[in-house]
Formats: structure tokens, sequence, C-alpha cells
């Protein structure tokens, strides 16, 4: 997938994976309307997005989208908020207990 296609054409705010990322982040969702979690793997930035979104990041990792995505997140390369200057984004749906390994 193209970065533009997937973060549009905004300008970088140059964050850094220098933050300490803790799992629990990935374990709630605070809006009624999230569906999963998303996770930047390059600045540890994480997000919440709706069942619209997880259909939309199915396609890109080229994976099904489970019925019941408890347990689960979208990691990205990247994001709107960081410096990676990669073209490409990937995007993979994985298991938060993997994390715990």
């Amino acid at each position: 997938m193209n970065k533009s296609d997937y973060v549009g054409s905004v300008d970088s705010t140059h964050a850094k994976a220098n933050k300490v990322f803790d799992v629990n982040q990935l374990l709630s969702l605070d809006n009624d309307d999230s569906a999963v979690n998303i996770m930047c793997k390059n600045c540890h930035s994480v997000i919440e997005g709706t069942q619209k979104a997880a259909m939309s990041l199915a396609v890109a990792a080229k994976t099904d989208l489970p019925d019941d995505l408890t347990g689960k997140y979208f990691q990205t390369s990247l994001c709107m908020f960081c410096d990676n200057t990669d073209d490409e984004v990937t995007v993979e749906l994985k298991d938060i207990a993997e994390l715990a390994n």
C-alpha cells in the first residue's frame, strides 16, 4: 500500500519510538464505536479504529477479518504521527498474547 494512500498528505510530526510501549494500551477500547486498536510499529502510537477501519486494514493486510477481534490488534509500519520515510506501508493483524512472549 502506498504511504500517501494510507496516511494522506499530512506533514509528519516526527514522532520517534522512544516512548515505552505498554501492552495494556491494546487491551481495552475507550470509544463505543471502536472495534480494534491499531499500533504503529515505528513510533508505538496506539489509536482505536472502527469496524469500517478494521475492514480496510484487513484488506491492506491481505487477511480475513475475524468476527471477533478480541485479543487482536493491527500493527502498521508507520502512521500519521511518525517520521518513518518508507514509501510503502505494511499492515499486519496480530495477537496481543504474542506481545507477552
